[in-house]
């Protein structure tokens, strides 16, 4: 117990110096968690220093920790999730647990009732911590995740046969220092639970925090879609699944009509802003597999499965409509938007694709020359 408790103290020491997860929150969760071991490691040692001081104070007031602490560890994971849930069930439900023990405590001392409903208590708080991993949007495809939900289950399996044994008299307890089989299964997981579980919470955090400077990375700051280099990435694997369940693809070079006018006129601020509703456009008129990224500037590039050549030149004119007639206005004057767009198509050969991807951008960026060359705000088929 005391090593327990050493352990515990020392992680919550090294929690303090520690502070992964950048955003906010991530942050936040992390204090969280802090306060919660913090208050759980606290708890073990009132509840061990029931042989020097009072019973009656080391049981009210230790549980009492240790229930508020794990309603700390649960609320720290709900704040991964935006919008969090409230936050005053968790202390709810622990202030019922505890009120429920204070009578087999003072009144009708039983030691039975209270293992069994601090077993049921805390357990179910596990079992609810596991829950909320499943239920938070995006948390489940983290492995760091589903580690702690495991860690969370076992402990969860390992109080509620301790409470099941207590309730059916498996193996009898007659006071605090006996210690049953079950007692040390219940133990050693008060012990070496909390460092588990904070060691997945950790590398929870770190795999959120990288997982998000990848976002960042591959995306464009301005529009939110794909940034070149991630869209050529992207645009690779696409071709490869292509080849192999041969479906044929077009590539579309889109580039905003007279653009430099717009900033020269309105300013850059509004010409960024002009980007993003053109975006906007754009994507009401793709598909979910369609891929849409920045090219550079005012130009947009767009990767699509296609039927055929007629196919992609119809997408081609949705788009088109679709910039042309999305309202966009700065001070009370409107501006038109408009864009120009190439389209290269390629077909499956047999197993191959009949043009690489630096091929379809140097059709594409032809056809788009051709329909700048015509007078702009139309759509050409590269040759």
């Amino acid at each position: 117990m005391l090593l327990a408790v050493a352990g515990i103290v020392s992680l919550c020491l090294l929690l303090l110096w520690y502070s992964p997860g950048k955003d906010a929150l991530g942050q936040r969760s992390y204090r969280i968690w802090s306060v919660g071991i913090g208050l759980t490691a606290v708890s073990i040692v009132v509840l061990a220093l029931r042989i020097v001081l009072p019973e009656w104070f080391c049981v009210l007031f230790g549980n009492a920790l240790l229930m508020i602490g794990i309603a700390r560890l649960q609320r720290a994971l709900e704040v991964l999730s935006d919008p969090p849930p409230p936050a005053w069930h968790h202390l709810a439900a622990a202030g019922c647990a505890w009120l429920t023990i204070i009578p087999f405590t003072l009144i009708w001392p039983s030691i039975h009732a209270r293992v069994i409903i601090i077993s049921i208590g805390l357990g179910g708080s596990l079992a609810f911590m596991a829950w909320r991993i499943y239920r938070i949007p995006g948390l489940w495809s983290y492995r760091s995740a589903r580690a702690l939900m495991m860690v969370a289950l076992i402990g969860t399996a390992i109080l509620v046969m301790r409470a099941s044994f207590e309730a059916w008299g498996i193996e009898e307890k007659l006071d605090y220092y006996t210690s049953t089989t079950i007692d040390v299964a219940s133990y050693t997981y008060y012990g070496v639970g909390p460092l588990l579980l904070t060691l997945a919470f950790l590398m929870l955090l770190n795999d959120r925090a990288f997982a998000e400077l990848e976002r960042q990375a591959s995306l464009d700051p301005l529009t939110g879609i794909f940034n070149r280099r991630n869209f050529e990435r992207q645009a690779r694997r696409l071709l490869t699944a292509a080849a192999q369940q041969q479906h044929n693809l077009a590539l579309l070079l889109i580039d905003a009509d007279h653009f430099k006018s717009v900033n020269d006129q309105h300013g850059h601020q509004v010409g960024d802003e002009a980007l993003r509703v053109i975006v906007k456009a754009l994507q009401s008129q793709l598909r979910g597999d369609d891929l849409l990224a920045r090219h550079g500037g005012e130009e947009f590039v767009v990767l699509l499965k296609a039927q055929d050549a007629a196919a992609a030149c119809a997408v081609a004119e949705r788009l088109r409509v679709a910039v042309a007639e999305a309202k966009f206005s700065n001070a009370g004057v409107l501006v038109p938007l408009r864009i120009s767009i190439g389209v290269a198509y390629a077909g499956i050969q047999g197993d191959q694709l009949t043009q690489s991807m630096q091929q379809l951008i140097r059709r594409a960026d032809s056809a788009l020359y051709l329909a700048k060359r015509e007078g702009r705000n139309r759509c050409r088929l590269a040759a």
